[in-house]
């Protein structure tokens, strides 16, 4: 038989848990009960917590309690804040048992004000004397970083540029271009001159090529080499694309991130760029990255289709480009220059004193200076920004050029078959080639100029009774009389 008079308690807290136990067995089985619900049993005796008196507890397993389980049974509506409840203090009572003595004098007062007696059952106890229900109010001045600047300050990274002109060190950066327009060039070009000039460390930098054939690997690890940062690409010593999120999560966890510069080659490898959902997850973990002190810079390739005006277009959802902290679009300028490209960056994004625009130039491959990729990777050069403009005229008469391509055909054709009159022109392009007539006089009128360009395809000279005479720029010593000549024979 229970002891009726004992209750549970804890003397290694000094703390009463206390339930008196009503004299009736249903009162008991509901004690138990409540303790196989909290699946509170124990395989060893409660020691210095104590039993219900009466009962040997290696007699009764499901009654020896862990004290958080009683805890818990003792005030389900408090759940976790019955920890932090002061000690419990009932009166002198002599029906209460301890194992130990058990100071009460210090304890703040614990009863039923109403009856001035311990409550009878837990789910019943009041809070202590003088303690507030009231829960605290929220405010959002716990997320203040005014307090932290300092610390901060410490952290923060200086305005260098890793590429310079265009990606800063600390922000993430992606560069969008169509394939062989020179992207992956350019970017170890500015990179090398950025160690060079003492700007950023070598031994800091990541370039990931995941986008080449082993001969481009090989050729461009001895670029990295002699510059003195790091190539990686996938499935070399271990590296493995699907596993760098991981990596960088990593480095984010140690932080050891700061200064780290890694640059993606192509974007495309690492995250779905179709995908809003992945291409959101791999940019938050970026921007943690970014956040630690990293450096990280994208490059990605355009959409196959240019837009109304000709320009290019990033290719993938916008994700990328709306949480990066800058991102330009490459793009060739189509030049009349056999033996050099002519490339613009233009930027679309910015954060910080980035160059909107930057004109930049190399040897094409069939050069005869060309005879590897040193030499090509040699002959890169940053363009002067007066130079700027002329590249975006040029740039922009190509795209107008590439929509007036038949008639310039038609007429380039007339010419060269000796119609050189301006009704002769525009007869045989509306004959021999379907161009309509309005069509036809609008381009002879547009590319019409002195020196040849995308811009200007032939020139035009009076001849007799004020006759317009049109010769293709390739052939500049022809003149009005040389035709007239050559067609009386």
């Amino acid at each position: 038989m229970l002891d009726e008079s004992k209750s549970i308690y804890d003397t290694s807290h000094t703390t009463i848990i206390g339930e008196k136990i009503p004299p009736d067995a249903a009162n008991t089985e509901r004690l138990r009960a409540k303790v196989a619900t909290a699946d509170a049993r124990s395989t060893e005796p409660v020691k210095n917590y104590g039993c219900l008196s009466g009962i040997d507890c290696n007699d009764a397993p499901d009654l020896n309690l862990d004290i958080n389980a009683l805890f818990e049974l003792a005030h389900k509506k408090l759940d976790a804040e019955i920890e932090m409840l002061p000690p419990l203090k009932y009166m002198q009572d002599n029906s209460v048992g301890f194992e130990s003595p058990i100071d009460y004098s210090n304890m703040p007062l614990y009863q039923d004000e109403t009856t001035n007696e311990p409550p009878a059952y837990f789910d019943d106890m009041p809070l202590p004397i003088g303690e507030s229900t009231e829960k605290p109010k929220f405010s959002f001045a716990k997320f203040s970083i005014t307090g932290n600047l300092d610390a901060m300050k410490t952290q923060m990274l200086n305005d260098v540029f890793v590429l310079d002109g265009i990606a800063l060190l600390g922000q993430l950066t992606a560069i969008y271009a169509k394939p062989n327009t020179g992207k992956t060039l350019l970017t170890l070009w500015m990179l090398a001159e950025s160690i060079k000039a003492g700007r950023i460390k070598g031994e800091n930098v990541y370039y990931i090529n995941a986008d080449d054939t082993y001969k481009g690997l090989v050729t461009k690890g001895e670029v990295a080499k002699k510059y003195g940062f790091s190539m990686i690409a996938p499935n070399e010593n271990g590296f493995k694309v699907e596993d760098f999120s991981s990596h960088l999560r990593q480095l984010i966890a140690d932080d050891s991130a700061k200064d780290v510069i890694i640059v993606l080659d192509t974007l495309k490898k690492f995250t779905d760029l179709m995908d809003k959902k992945k291409g959101s997850e791999f940019m938050k973990t970026a921007r943690e990255f970014t956040l630690k002190g990293g450096t990280m810079i994208m490059l990605a390739h355009t959409n196959k289709n240019r837009t109304g005006d000709g320009k290019v277009v990033a290719g993938g959802t916008s994700d990328i480009g709306d949480d990066c902290d800058c991102a330009y679009t490459l793009d060739e300028v189509q030049g009349n220059s056999k033996t050099h490209k002519d490339v613009l960056f233009e930027n679309f994004k910015s954060r910080g004193n980035v160059k909107k625009e930057l004109l930049a130039t190399y040897a094409q491959s069939d050069n005869p200076i060309i005879s590897n990729y040193h030499d090509l990777f040699d002959s890169v050069q940053i363009a002067d920004s007066n130079d700027i403009e002329q590249a975006k005229k040029e740039r922009d008469a190509a795209i107008k050029q590439a929509k007036d391509k038949d008639a310039i055909e038609a007429i380039t054709d007339a010419i060269i078959q000796g119609n050189h009159k301006r009704l002769e022109i525009v007869d045989y392009a509306m004959k021999l080639h379907g161009v309509a007539r309005r069509k036809a006089k609008d381009a002879l009128d547009n590319y019409t100029g002195t020196k040849l360009s995308n811009s200007s395809l032939w020139r035009v000279q009076i001849g007799e009774r004020n006759s317009q005479i049109y010769y293709l720029l390739t052939d500049e010593n022809t003149s009005a009389d040389d035709y007239e000549n050559a067609k009386n024979g």
